[in-house]
């Protein structure tokens, strides 16, 4: 319960802290001086920002291992595959997290150390603007796997089953306006809103998990009886 309370925690303060810095100069058509003085700017927030990021991996890592050990307990054997595969996103989504966050703060760092670093900063700036769009993807792995295991659990509450797999299906739509801008902008705008809903989905289920991680197996509580 505590690691899902944490990793919420950590995930809207690192949120909180880059809307701070909001309006990223866009490293693909901005000078690069621009760019490296908006992060010397704003290097407070976003080293914060980038921090919280880095970690927040780490208990939801730990919050997995412990849904992956409560579903193994209750669940029938054919939720193990997906449960599996939860795991493993859980451990992707977590890597991609720490990347993200390690490219955010060092590029505050270099910030304001002269015209050298400037350029490092920009391609620092367009390797997150590539990397963070993989979040989506890789946290839809992680949803996936455990909403599916989740309702093949006859203890597990079936509404965050569902939730888990729609959080997963906007999560796989975060690639998409990229490739679609050239042809619609429009459409890229509606696809990215709906993409963004994920990070709703998730928190809401992590919580709700973690509420349903408090109440005793159901083995225990046969044996209480």
């Amino acid at each position: 319960m505590w690691a899902a309370l944490a990793s919420v925690a950590a995930s809207l303060g690192a949120g909180f802290l880059g809307n701070v810095a909001d309006g990223v100069p866009t490293p693909y058509d901005s000078p690069a001086a621009e760019v490296a003085e908006f992060f010397a700017r704003h290097s407070t927030s976003i080293l914060g920002s980038g921090f919280l990021e880095t970690v927040v991996g780490l208990p939801l890592v730990v919050f997995a291992v412990g849904l992956f050990s409560r579903l193994m307990a209750e669940a029938y054997a054919e939720a193990k595959a997906p449960a599996i595969l939860g795991l493993a996103g859980a451990g992707i989504y977590a890597a991609v997290l720490t990347m993200v966050g390690a490219m955010l703060f060092a590029a505050a760092n270099l910030s304001g150390r002269g015209e050298a670093s400037e350029q490092s900063v920009v391609a620092l700036t367009v390797l997150w603007n590539t990397t963070v769009v993989m979040l989506g993807p890789a946290a839809a792995l992680f949803m996936a796997g455990f909403g599916l295991a989740g309702l093949k659990t006859a203890a597990f509450p079936n509404w965050l089953g569902w939730l888990a797999i729609w959080g997963a299906v906007a999560g796989l739509l975060s690639p998409l306006p990229d490739l679609v801008a050239p042809a619609s902008v429009a459409l890229a705008n509606v696809i990215s809103l709906l993409a963004t809903l994920q990070q709703a989905f998730l928190i809401i289920w992590l919580l709700g998990v973690a509420n349903w991680l408090r109440r005793p197996a159901v083995g225990d509580a046969d044996e209480d009886d």
